[in-house]
């Protein structure tokens, strides 16, 4: 199974975890919320520019956690995962965490520079704010991925005991200074404070999702072995079969236009004998690479099989484009097949995509993860962003004119 068919697994990466899960160019991201994607701090889009001591902001009023329906019971089970269960309780537990957690460290990013800053949703550099925004207001898919994510670590708590694996305990430090938004020293060691901030993020944790330090750590536990089985299983000698030997690949010339109109335009002007580098020259694009091609394999990731489907069917000297990706318009021309050895780089994909494979043969396995699906309909919707802090309300933030309201502020 492919890399995206995993919920974008790979921004597991171990990235400092946190809001970065869309590029600062996108106006209609979505924040995925992946296994560990929660940590990542939110991209540091300072300028350069001096800034004013932060003033302290208002207060925030008490919160209290909705009472949910006690039909059905907390401790319903929801899924089974080979020897593991996941309750109803649980579910609901992840969900307000995971929508607590980016929130909060929104928040704190707010105070500490300014909600005119962080919380102005018209400027690119803060589009992965306005992504999660958009993200937690989509409630029924937040779900599914959090769900997704708890199959996963279940998966990866088992197969870990399974191997008598044990945890980098510098690694799993790591994942819980994350979430107060520290790094450790060179040393591995945790700054001073670090126990007085933990301790006020039990707290708050406990406020907002009813979890406990032993479910936090649970987490961290799961995440720092998914990090180590990652290594491990990808280095299984299956993972490169004849990594040394010469791959069959087709060598092409392509870019990524962000409008179909504008990637029409090249390919049409690639057809009439045009070469790319010309053409991106002459619409002002910069970064073109000249005529500069590469290899594309069937296992690369980054494109959709449509769009591989087209290249391997091409032949020599054909243009194919456009066609819609993830990141914009495809536009090519093929210049033929090549048979070249791997590159480090695709070696380091095809053995993370083996280590998905892998994860994905455990939780597809309809006999080893049984879904009960009465989930579905007990979902929260808190906290909301003005439950986290009264700087996440439309007072302090600044939205484009033709964005849908935000659910909640």
């Amino acid at each position: 199974m492919r890399a995206y068919k995993m919920i974008l697994l790979a921004g597991l990466a171990l990235t400092a975890l946190g809001l970065s899960g869309c590029s600062s160019g996108s106006e209609s991201g979505v924040y995925h919320v992946d296994l560990g994607a929660t940590q990542t701090r939110i991209a540091q889009n300072d300028s350069g520019a001096p800034v004013a001591t932060p003033t302290p902001g208002p207060l925030p009023t008490p919160y209290l956690r909705p009472t949910d329906p006690p039909d059905p019971a907390s401790d319903t089970v929801i899924t089974r995962v080979g020897s593991e269960t996941i309750t109803l309780d649980e579910f609901r537990q992840r969900v307000r965490f995971e929508r607590w957690y980016p929130l909060r460290a929104l928040a704190r990013q707010a105070e500490q520079r300014g909600p005119e800053r962080v919380l102005d949703l018209t400027r690119p550099e803060n589009a992965s704010a306005a992504a999660l925004f958009s993200t937690l207001a989509d409630s029924i898919s937040f779900g599914r991925q959090v769900h997704r994510i708890m199959v996963i670590e279940s998966v990866v708590r088992q197969e870990a005991a399974r191997r008598q694996l044990e945890l980098d305990p510098f690694q799993f430090d790591a994942r819980l200074a994350q979430y107060m938004d520290v790094l450790p020293g060179d040393d591995g060691r945790l700054p001073l404070d670090f126990d007085a901030q933990y301790q006020q993020f039990l707290a708050e944790l406990s406020v907002y999702t009813g979890m406990t330090e032993d479910d936090l750590r649970r987490i961290a536990r799961a995440q720092t072995a998914y990090a180590q089985l990652q290594f491990l299983i990808s280095q299984d000698p299956a993972a490169i079969p004849d990594a040394s030997q010469a791959q069959a690949g087709i060598e092409v010339r392509d870019a990524v236009l962000s409008t179909e109109a504008r990637a029409q335009e090249v390919a049409d002007r690639l057809r009439v004998g045009e070469s790319l580098s010309a053409i991106m020259a002459s619409l002002g694009i910069e970064g073109a690479g000249g005529d500069t091609s590469r290899i594309v394999r069937r296992s690369d990731l980054a494109l959709p099989p449509a769009v591989l489907d087209a290249i391997f069917r091409a032949g020599p000297d054909d243009v194919i484009g456009p066609l819609a990706t993830g990141q914009g318009w495809y536009v090519a021309r093929v210049v033929g097949e090549r048979l070249e050895a791997l590159s480090p780089r695709e070696i380091d994909a095809v053995r993370r995509q083996y280590f998905l494979d892998w994860l994905a043969a455990q939780t597809d396995d309809p006999a080893y993860t049984v879904d009960n699906g009465n989930w579905l309909g007990a979902i929260p919707q808190d906290p909301l962003p003005r439950d986290v802090s009264p700087l996440l309300t439309e007072a302090h933030i600044t939205r484009r004119p033709t964005a849908t309201p935000m659910i909640g502020n």
